[in-house]
């Protein structure tokens, strides 16, 4: 089995008050966070080039992605109105594997807090 990863990041804004008992709850206040994103793909085999995927194409995928998180409030992209590190790699998922046919699964990292989630379909 051959595994690809690739690591981009953002800077983003978001606030969890839905999430909380009290207004007083730092998460439902704005903040913001640094994210680290893994897309990691997998195969059995190689294609006719020698690679599992074209690097140039997952690169392409995480910059679109990146330009649409990165220094954005993420409570306002419609997808992420409740944006949980859960929700974020789910959503993050979702808009690669349009494009990523061997993407297996997505890590998002808040590096700072020690904090990371990981979805696989």
């Amino acid at each position: 089995m051959f595994e690809q990863r690739y690591r981009f990041h953002f800077e983003a804004a978001h606030q969890l008050g839905v999430n909380v008992d009290t207004k007083d709850h730092p998460y439902a206040h704005v903040h913001g966070h640094s994210f680290e994103v893994f897309l990691i793909l997998r195969g059995k085999e190689l294609g006719p080039k020698g690679w599992l995927t074209d690097f140039g194409r997952v690169r392409k995928t995480a910059e679109e992605i990146h330009d649409l998180l990165d220094h954005r409030y993420l409570n306002d992209i419609e997808g992420l109105e409740v944006p949980t590190l859960e929700n974020i790699a789910k959503f993050i998922f979702d808009k690669a594997s349009a494009s990523l046919e061997k993407l297996a699964a997505v890590e998002v990292n808040r590096p700072s807090l020690g904090e990371q989630v990981r979805y696989e379909a």
